[in-house]
């Protein structure tokens, strides 16, 4: 996952009025202005409904990982850019 795929992804968050809340490396990442390291996904959000349709409609789907669960969990596309969501981050 690159920064232009996060930029993205706000994005699209911030039109359909869905509150984000970033966290994890992105999250330090945005504080200081400039990608530090590679990121395999993009830790976000407390409105999982809303977030989990507007992904589905925009190809994600749900990947299976051991201990998936409906707070514990990682999106994918066909491109290759996940979205996790874990308990830690509620």
């Amino acid at each position: 996952m690159e920064a232009g795929d996060v930029v993205r992804l706000l994005k699209l968050l911030e039109q359909e009025k869905i509150g984000v809340a970033v966290d994890g490396g992105w999250g330090t990442d945005a504080l200081l202005g400039r990608q530090t390291r590679p990121h395999e996904d993009l830790d976000s959000t407390k409105t999982l409904i809303k977030l989990r349709k507007l992904l589905k409609e925009k190809g994600y789907k749900k990947l299976l990982q051991p201990g998936s669960s409906d707070f514990n969990f990682v999106l994918g596309n066909a491109l290759g850019t996940e979205s996790r969501r874990t308990l830690l981050h509620v």
